[in-house]
């Protein structure tokens, strides 16, 4: 079964690498990271249907606020 993970903070470090691992399974994958090259990088490899990435600063609240729909 196809899972789907959402992974913040994929520029660099853990996230990356879990980002790389999740692709690799076959998981479809929502990224976010500060760093619009990074998400770029993130992206090669990984077929298009199994990856969505946000450019997103989670310290920017009102950046998350405006993506989420609370209704």
């Amino acid at each position: 079964m196809t899972k789907t993970w959402l992974i913040a903070g994929c520029s660099s470090g853990v996230g990356h690498h879990l980002a790389r691992a999740v692709a690799a399974r076959g998981d479809r994958l929502v990224a976010t990271a500060c760093s619009p090259e990074a998400l770029q990088t993130l992206g090669y490899g990984i077929a298009d249907r199994k990856l969505v990435a946000f450019r997103e600063d989670i310290n920017a609240w009102r950046q998350v606020a405006i993506g989420t729909d609370f209704d």
